[in-house]
């Protein structure tokens, strides 16, 4: 475990009420007294205790990566609870965010009528953990900025502002034996940014990005995997990198059929494939599974509309909520 810690000039109760109601209200398991209380957080754990007329927070997290998103997570909460005046952190012997990666672009060819293929090389050491998250996201800073530093608090610092910044979540479809290079498969669409750049990248071109994070490798020996184009990325990487003893179903839909993607070493899954054009075919999908195999674990990624619509049916069908995730992956416009 990696560990921050911080000095809030507040007394205890007036920290842990508001960050036990929000951890709470997120679904993470809580312990409270009126002296100390420890948050169980998916990134981290979170202790913090009364020391006198100040509280101070303990971060411990199993990875870098994790402990500099956790920090960033709760300084934002100190700073909309309004302690962030009254703050010390310990600065990490570090100047760029434990979760900032810099590599080099070695490749990028479009390898169906939607997608493009990147290779990217780096150090991805992080990544080849197997309890890191499957997702990062790239860098895309205002023309001419640096990349982000470490502020004197170790705070993630951005040139021009955060909100200047693209930071779009991707996937990582593959990864190198040696953790030094990793493939990334993107969504073509008109107009998108990274769309753009996949189109006029060079070989040497420098990136940054950040990670790894979000939802990890599954565990559950009984899954069942349905998603777009959007979710194709990491559905296949589940496939690819499932132990021996996970089986399952996939239903991936794609806008056309060239996209599919061959995948040499399927295991115990059976992968099918629908066109995306049909808006109701992967609701329509998992209503069926939900009936054959309700037994399974279920992951679904999609546009906003049919990922709510699958929660609403998973909730309805009263399938355990720990053994199911319904994630939007991006919004149609109306």
């Amino acid at each position: 475990m990696s560990k921050h810690q911080a000095v809030l000039k507040a007394d205890a109760a007036a920290v842990f009420e508001p960050l036990r109601r929000i951890a709470e209200q997120n679904g993470f398991a809580v312990e409270h007294s009126k002296t100390r209380m420890v948050i169980d957080a998916p990134l981290g754990l979170v202790v913090m205790e009364k020391t006198g007329t100040e509280t101070t927070g303990a971060f411990d997290a199993p990875s870098r990566a994790e402990l500099q998103m956790l920090k960033e997570l709760y300084a934002q909460r100190f700073d909309n609870l309004g302690f962030a005046d009254g703050i010390v952190w310990n600065a990490p012997r570090a100047s760029t965010p434990l979760n900032q990666v810099i590599c080099k672009v070695s490749s990028c060819a479009q390898i169906s009528p939607n997608f493009a293929r990147v290779r990217l090389h780096g150090e991805f050491t992080a990544f080849a953990a197997k309890t890191a998250g499957l997702h990062f996201r790239f860098l895309f800073g205002p023309k001419g900025a640096a990349w982000p530093t470490l502020d004197e608090n170790g705070l993630t610092c951005w040139p021009q502002g955060v909100s200047n910044w693209h930071r779009p979540p991707y996937t990582v479809r593959k990864l190198g034996k040696d953790a030094n290079w990793m493939d990334v498969d993107i969504v073509l669409h008109e107009g998108g940014r990274v769309t753009e750049w996949s189109k006029t990248v060079k070989a040497g071109d420098e990136i940054a990005l950040t990670g790894p994070s979000g939802s990890k490798m599954p565990t559950d020996q009984n899954l069942d995997l349905f998603g777009d184009e959007t979710a194709l990325p990491v559905i296949l990487r589940i496939i690819e990198d499932a132990h021996v003893d996970i089986s399952g179903h996939a239903t991936i839909a794609v806008r056309d059929r060239m996209d599919i993607q061959h995948v040499s070493d399927a295991g115990n899954f059976k992968i099918k494939w629908i066109d995306m054009t049909e808006p109701d075919a992967l609701v329509r999908d998992l209503r069926d599974s939900l009936k054959t195999r309700p037994e399974q674990s279920v992951f679904f990624a999609a546009e906003r509309r049919q990922a709510d619509a699958a929660r609403q049916l998973l909730k309805d069908a009263s399938h355990p909520s720990a053994s199911y995730r319904a994630a939007s992956y991006w919004t149609k416009a109306t």
